[in-house]
């Protein structure tokens, strides 16, 4: 190659020029002279020496031990100041892990950012006009190729059309692939610094990885996330996978003797006490519409035993009343959702002892008074707060731990998921309801996963 005596490189060529053949693709080789080439030939000499400043490297140091911090990356940077590699340039730099900083997240990120104050106010408004513009226009695909950033260029290296790729990332949810992409980011930093190519990982780089992950305080569950999201791109002979190899199963075990998962809540919700709460908010017609949201809200979690992305999958054009029951039907692709299997729909009867603990009464005042804010918004929970936007999963889950907050309830020790435990442990109590009639209504796959919880 040359002048130029990289491994790295000497690899990525290979998988070109193998590429190219494969496709019956000819790469030929032409000097440009600089009088020809004007345009570029002028950009690769100029230089802005205004921006080519850093912090002194002492006082860097200084405060980064002062600090007891290790920074992973370096965001505003060149070849000629950054403080540390990787580092992210304002603008196309050989040596720089990406291009634009506000283009990437940081959150996952031990950064280092010590920017002119001049390319800030250029690139957020570059940012600002270039998420304007795209905002209106990305697809799903587009937002699929942005979470798994390289599991695309895996596949075109297989010889996968973009076709067939395209359905491939889609069986990935999306929630599945933003969790997987803080991971796969990781691993490009990780690789980057070993002179590895992302795509071309061992099983012991993998490990590796892993193994500086749990040094960075990652529990056994994120540590499993990431375990998943390598297994999308390192792939192993025979079929077998990253995740399966016995020497990462080992590991993992080895993680879960150091730092064991243990249960989050150790008793159940006592819903004696939520219950006589309600019983004191009536009449519903007359409550505030922040009082009948909270009480509506956790009483389809009480009576569904419904995890809260379903109690916030929810829809007015989904809701059906007939001889005095409501029922939901779900159209929303769920997190169990499978082929063959889907959410059934979720019918409520109404409770003639007590009015006040009937969710079919609670139901309908709060649907006769969001009528009068809905303005077209087909989901069937809203802010009580003005403009009244459709409320989020989050939100759902917020706003049912603040009405145990208010009935009693030490949030310490329960959260929004415990109703779900609490519901189904207090309908097994009953002698006249089976098993299965519990794990059918609340959605449990298996009697084993029921009982654990």
């Amino acid at each position: 190659m040359g002048t130029c005596h990289s491994n790295l490189n000497n690899k990525l060529v290979q998988q070109i020029w193998e590429w190219c053949i494969l496709h019956g693709v000819w790469l030929t080789v032409t000097h440009i002279p600089g009088k020809s080439n004007t345009d570029a030939d002028r950009e690769s000499r100029l230089s802005r020496k205004e921006t080519e400043w850093c912090l002194d490297r002492s006082i860097y140091s200084a405060v980064i031990q002062k600090l007891d911090v290790i920074p992973d990356i370096d965001l505003f940077a060149s070849r000629l100041n950054h403080q540390l590699k990787p580092y992210i340039a304002y603008r196309p730099d050989p040596g720089a892990l990406a291009v634009n900083a506000f283009r990437i997240s940081w959150k996952e990120y031990t950064f280092y950012a010590f920017p002119p104050f001049c390319i800030i106010q250029r690139e957020d408004q570059d940012t600002l006009s270039t998420s304007t513009a795209s905002g209106n226009t990305s697809t799903s695909e587009e937002a699929r190729t942005s979470c798994f950033p390289f599991v695309g260029d895996l596949l075109s290296d297989q010889g996968i059309s973009k076709e067939a790729s395209e359905l491939i990332l889609k069986s990935w949810r999306i929630w599945t692939q933003k969790q997987y992409r803080t991971y796969l980011e990781r691993w490009k930093l990780f690789c980057t610094s070993r002179k590895v190519n992302p795509l071309c990982g061992t099983i012991t780089n993998a490990i590796d990885f892993l193994v500086t992950q749990c040094k960075r305080g990652l529990t056994y569950s994120s540590l499993n996330t990431a375990r998943c999201a390598l297994s999308t791109v390192i792939l192993l002979p025979n079929r077998n996978t990253f995740g399966n190899h016995p020497l990462v199963t080992r590991l993992m075990k080895g993680v879960f003797e150091s730092r064991p998962t243990l249960p989050r809540y150790n008793s159940i919700l006592n819903l004696s006490t939520v219950l006589d709460f309600i019983k004191t908010l009536r009449p519903n017609e007359e409550l505030s519409l922040k009082n009948v949201t909270l009480k509506c809200v956790t009483l389809v979690a009480l009576l569904s035993g419904q995890r809260c992305q379903i109690i916030h999958a929810l829809r007015i054009s989904g809701m059906k009343e007939t001889n005095g029951q409501i029922r939901f039907d779900i159209s929303t692709l769920l997190k169990t959702s499978k082929p063959g299997k889907h959410q059934e729909p979720l019918t409520f009867k109404p409770y003639t002892y007590d009015s006040q603990l009937c969710v079919v009464k609670c139901l309908q005042p709060y649907v006769k008074q969001t009528s009068e804010v809905r303005n077209g918004a087909d989901q069937q929970w809203l802010s009580y707060q003005k403009p009244h936007n459709p409320g989020s999963k989050d939100t759902v889950s917020r706003w049912i731990k603040e009405f145990l907050k208010k009935s009693g309830i030490d949030l310490s020790s329960y959260g929004a998921h415990t109703t779900r435990a609490a519901s189904s442990s207090a309908a097994h109590s009953s002698p006249n309801i089976s098993l299965q009639t519990i794990m059918n209504a609340a959605g449990w796959a298996r009697e084993s996963t029921f009982r654990k919880f």
